[in-house]
């Protein structure tokens, strides 16, 4: 007679979970990696009808918009960026700037590991003396490895 076989050896059992965990010690990182390039993928196309606005308001006006001053954020109706809670990535949007240099400065929320904590600021600066205009952007000091290398390759 033959014996049935009576289901899998602790060998066998090992060898699966050795090779779960592998797969999980290196997917887990990636997925951290890709939540975080998602989360500032979303930041930086926060910013970019934001760039529009200055532009075309500097272009009428020849100064750069200021966020502190009321006045000029209600003229712009419907086209006013939120400057408070405007996505679940940034709590803060300021603008500024002078001459022909006009800012955006976004306070991120805690975006993934290379971020210290949440209150890091990521500068969008124009440049209104080029044409066409020249954005760079400047993370804070807490964006830290790939965030801060992706930062700086925005425009």
């Amino acid at each position: 007679m033959n014996k049935a076989q009576q289901g899998f050896t602790l060998i066998e059992l090992m060898i699966v979970v050795a090779i779960i965990g592998i797969l999980a010690a290196v997917a887990i990182p990636q997925y951290g990696e890709y939540t975080q390039k998602t989360k500032m993928a979303k930041v930086q196309a926060l910013a970019a009808p934001i760039k529009g606005t200055l532009a075309q308001w500097f272009s009428e006006k020849g100064a750069c918009l200021n966020s502190t001053v009321t006045a000029d954020m209600d003229t712009l109706g419907s086209q006013a960026p939120t400057l408070t809670d405007p996505s679940a990535e940034v709590k803060l949007v300021a603008l500024g700037g002078s001459g022909k240099s006009c800012t955006i400065t976004l306070t991120t929320k805690k975006l993934g590991s290379d971020f210290s904590d949440d209150a890091q600021t990521i500068t969008f600066t124009g440049d209104f003396d080029k044409n066409p205009i020249k954005w760079t952007a400047a993370p804070s000091a807490g964006i830290t490895k790939a965030a801060k290398t992706l930062v700086e390759s925005w425009q």
